[in-house]
């Protein structure tokens, strides 16, 4: 199945959405490793790749868990951590 993966902050330089293959019934603890693997696979020299460890995921109304079940077509949203001052 297919998911569109939202970016934001040091993720945008992969692209505004990434499509990831993914079976059925994975979790979004999965999406880490699919993401790990594309980014390898198409942008080798991205520098920020330990970020996908604390970064969370969301849909359009919540941050979900790492149980969380995805459907074909969900759109998810990678959000980086931020820390200000």
């Amino acid at each position: 199945m297919k998911i569109n993966l939202q970016t934001f902050g040091p993720f945008r330089t992969l692209g505004e959405n990434i499509e990831l293959e993914m079976r059925e019934g994975e979790k979004i603890s999965s999406i880490r490793g699919e993401l790990k693997k594309y980014i390898k696979k198409h942008h080798p020299s991205f520098a920020n790749i330990k970020l996908i460890n604390s970064s969370h995921f969301a849909n359009e109304s919540e941050i979900l868990a790492e149980e969380y079940i995805l459907a074909e077509g969900d759109i998810i949203t990678i959000i980086p951590p931020v820390a200000g001052g």
